[in-house]
Order: C-alpha cells, then sequence, then structure tokens
C-alpha cells in the first residue's frame, strides 16, 4: 500500500480501476493534463500530454473537417451528473493490450490469426475541478473466435468497406474485408 502512496495521482487512481485514466482540462481549448495509459492503440502518451483535443486527433483522416466541432462541443457541454461512453474498434494482426507505436499496414498473417480490439471510451466532468475524467478500457478478442457469432464477420466486413479510403489507409484495412471474406466464407 505505501507504494501507491507515493504515485502520482493520476497513477494510484489508475491502479484501483481496470481503465486507462486521462485528464482533460479546459484553458484556450481541451487539453490532456495528466494521464496513465497502459494499454495505448499504437501511439505514445508522452507524444499527447499538453495538446488540445484537435491536436491528439490530427493524425485522424477527416477529424478536423467532420468530428473537431462535435466532440469539442460535447466536452463543453458535458454536466458533471451526467457521462458520455462510446465504442472505438479496430483489426490488429496483435492481441497484445499495450501496442505502442507501429506501423499501420494489413497484416501479413492469416486473417484467422488476426484480433478484433474494442475501446470502450467513457468522459465525465468533474463538478469541484470541472476537469473532464476519459477512461479507456480495452477488450481483444480473436476473429476466428469471434466468427461464431451470428454475422459478425458480414457486419465487420461491412464496416470495412464502408469506411472512406483515407480512414482503411490509416486503420491499416486496405484488402482486409477481400482477405476476411476469403477466410472466413
Amino acid at each position: 500500500m505505501s507504494e501507491v502512496l507515493n504515485d502520482h495521482p493520476i497513477v494510484a487512481a489508475a491502479r484501483l480501476v481496470q481503465e486507462d485514466l486521462c485528464v482533460l482540462v479546459r484553458d484556450d481549448a481541451w487539453r490532456l493534463q495528466a494521464a496513465c495509459v497502459c494499454f495505448p492503440s499504437r501511439w505514445l502518451l508522452a507524444t499527447k500530454i499538453g495538446r488540445t483535443l484537435d491536436q491528439i486527433h490530427a493524425p485522424v483522416p477527416g477529424y478536423y473537417d467532420k468530428l473537431s466541432e462535435p466532440t469539442n462541443g460535447v466536452f463543453d457541454r458535458l454536466a458533471p451528473h451526467k457521462a458520455f461512453w462510446r465504442l472505438n474498434w479496430t483489426v490488429l494482426n496483435d492481441a497484445t493490450l499495450h501496442q505502442l507505436s507501429a506501423p499501420r499496414h494489413s497484416s501479413p498473417e492469416d486473417a484467422e490469426q488476426w484480433f478484433f480490439r474494442v475501446e470502450r471510451q467513457t468522459i465525465r466532468r468533474l463538478s469541484e475541478s470541472d476537469a473532464i475524467v476519459f477512461t479507456i478500457r480495452t477488450y481483444v478478442a480473436s476473429l476466428n473466435e469471434l466468427r461464431s457469432t451470428p454475422e459478425f464477420i458480414e457486419h465487420l466486413v461491412f464496416a470495412i468497406e464502408g469506411a472512406p479510403s483515407s480512414t482503411q489507409e490509416y486503420k491499416g484495412w486496405v484488402g482486409v474485408a477481400q482477405r476476411l471474406r476469403e477466410a472466413f466464407a
């Protein structure tokens, strides 16, 4: 227990829950002020700390044009007694939860060796400080295991094919839909 008492408060808090924790504070914009992220999905916390939401998401295709204003609006309007959640997902060739920066490209392995990674993300405004706590809980499952779920692969292929080409490139999904069809048909 004495170890926890010596930790930075964000690390001590993160030891008490299964989620990664990020704290954003509003000055000129919402900025990432503190975080304990054990399971990043191909990004480095050191490159995000102190940055605004727009700067953090700059690599995401279409973020500034389509998502910046609504995302910042949700953060601005969130009341302390409310919470907001969303899911973010991808297909990767590695089940490791701790995914540091890595090239985003289609997996060379057999599609039956791929994994479905889902992040359940929540935001909640703290009433005393007005800061926002952003949590990330990561789940990973083998696509081979998920094939037994009715229509899963069909819906996954549909979602990947429906993504803009810039998103497919960014996420490493170029050619993935076809390979999934071939592997799981």
